[in-house]
């Protein structure tokens, strides 16, 4: 099921950009993936994309320390083909 106020927040770990975005819009669902608490490496990627279909729209934010990006052009990417909103 999409949430029409559901958004997922693609980007990196490790400057807390998440909560600065949370702390702005209060009134939104996200779905944040450090707060997933799966143990299993594997299953980061289908909680990823299950999470861009339940959303409206992709928050992406590419941090400097990112290593290359590649797992936020595929979040992008699978957002867009999906007609999600992207900011």
């Amino acid at each position: 099921m999409m949430c029409d106020s559901g958004v997922y927040l693609a980007g990196g770990f490790h400057s807390g950009w998440q909560d600065k975005v949370k702390a702005q819009f209060s009134n939104l669902i996200f779905f944040d993936p450090r707060e997933h608490k799966l143990e299993a490496p594997e299953q980061y990627t289908a909680w990823d994309l299950d999470a861009i279909r339940r959303s409206n729209w992709v928050f992406a934010y590419l941090e400097k320390s990112n290593p290359g990006g590649y797992a936020l052009a595929l979040e992008l990417g699978f957002g867009k083909a999906l007609g999600k909103n992207i900011i």
